[in-house]
Order: structure tokens, then sequence, then C-alpha cells
């Protein structure tokens, strides 16, 4: 599975970019077959749904959400997310702005921690423990929305691969790879 982490902010000023980290699977069965978390409420976003979201505990809490809640994602346009604006502190998003609709609240085993409620309570943005999780429909929409092919999208992506046969198959994906 390919994930991209995608630069938002929940506001409209940019304050407290980070504090809620965005991520799009780009493959249907993203948190589905591989990382699968546990819905606490609601249920998975639907893949084909592009404004459907998942958020996990800690973001419910900091941006006040529920199953049902909408929250209105600004994003930085390509020039901000590439790194080509002024240095110091980020300014406004410049991008496209969109609604999500959270139909469900997930966590991950990283979620169960001693420290993500410590992390949190301090409200910084590089301590964010927060997670939105979008759908590949939202991921299409929003590489539409900012004039580049899906493949394109600036950020920072991550790969999962889950291995037939568990740990022990780890030996010949390894050699594969290479």
């Amino acid at each position: 599975m390919r994930m991209s982490y995608l630069f938002f902010s929940s506001s409209r000023s940019g304050f407290g970019v980070g504090s809620v980290n965005v991520t799009a699977s780009a493959d249907a069965q993203g948190f589905r077959a591989i990382d699968r978390p546990l819905m606490v409420a609601g249920r998975f976003p639907d893949p084909r749904h592009p404004f459907d979201a998942a958020i996990n505990d800690t973001a419910a809490q900091r941006l006040h959400l529920r199953v049902g809640s909408r929250l209105t994602l600004y994003a930085y346009s390509q020039a901000q997310a590439c790194g080509r604006t002024t240095a110091g502190r980020l300014p406004a998003p410049a991008g496209p702005r969109f609604t999500v609709r959270v139909v469900g609240i997930a966590r991950l085993p990283s979620d169960v921690n001693a420290i993500t409620p410590l992390a949190a309570a301090q409200n910084v943005d590089y301590e964010g423990q927060g997670n939105l999780f979008l759908t590949p429909a939202f991921l299409l929409r929003y590489a539409a929305a900012v004039g580049i092919p899906v493949q394109d999208v600036t950020g920072m992506n991550s790969y999962y691969v889950r291995l037939h046969g568990g740990l022990a198959g780890w030996n010949a994906f390894a050699a594969r790879v290479s």
C-alpha cells in the first residue's frame, strides 16, 4: 500500500499545522488488508467516497470531533508543499480547501502508549499525534484540484508490504527487492 502524507491545516491561518497528520491511501485495500486499525466508533471510510474520513482518538479529542462531524481542511499549494516559499514561519495555506465527514474513529497500535496523551497535551506542532485518514478517491480529487497527476502528489510517501507467511517470508522478499 502507498500512503501519502498531505500538507494540510485544520485552520485557515495555518496555525497548528502538524497538530493533525493528514494521510491518504492510494490503494483501495489501504487500512483494510494492511495496517488495519481497530474501529472504536463508526465504520471504515469507503475507498470510493472522496470525503469520507477516519480519525484517531487524539484527533477526535483535540479537534472536538465525533462520527458525523465535518472538518474543513486547508491545503498548502504545491509551491508551499515543495518548499518554494519564503523562509521562516509557514504562511497561511494557499491551496484548495475540502470538507470531509468523519465516518469512523480508529485506533492503531501506535495510538496505545503512555506518550501519546502527554505529547498531545503539549500542543507543539512537531509533537502532533492526531491522525486523519482519507481515501484513494480523495487523493484523486486532491490531485485534480491542485492540477497534477496523482502519482506526482508532493508529500512524504510511506509504503507498506504484507508478506504472505508473515515474518518467515522476509528473507525472500528482501532478496527480491535488492
